[in-house]
């Protein structure tokens, strides 16, 4: 799932794509743990490299979160979908002040139904 965000404000992350996560003995945590919390947290900020892509101080934000596999694709409906934004902002607030203007969520489902990508995995 991707989640993607329009910041009125700068982020000057160490890196351009940045990811927190766990030990390795603990990774198989995050695929198919319930919320967000035993996942990791893996960002871009091309406009660490591409400035342009927003505003005069403000920064754009692409996070792909991961979520169950086994989740039926039909459940991604408005709600499911929001629910994992929040949660993922959340997370990222943790790390960055952040002063959302824009949000956009790419779902598994859409990812089938506008992307063609087998039962919406965004890495095939």
């Amino acid at each position: 799932m991707a989640v993607q965000l329009g910041l009125r404000n700068r982020l000057a992350p160490a890196a351009f794509c940045v990811n927190h996560v766990p030990a390795m003995e603990r990774q198989h945590r995050m695929h198919g743990a319930p919320g967000l919390e035993h996942r990791g947290l893996s960002y871009t900020v091309p406009t660490t490299v591409l400035p342009p892509l927003a505003p005069a101080g403000g920064s754009v934000v692409e996070m792909y979160v991961g979520v169950d596999p086994a989740q039926s694709l039909d459940a991604w409906d408005e709600a499911a979908a929001q629910g994992v934004l929040e949660q993922a902002v959340e997370r990222l607030a943790r790390h960055h002040a952040l002063d959302v203007a824009h949000r956009r969520v790419i779902t598994p489902r859409d990812h089938e139904s506008r992307m063609h990508l087998y039962r919406g995995a965004l890495y095939g």
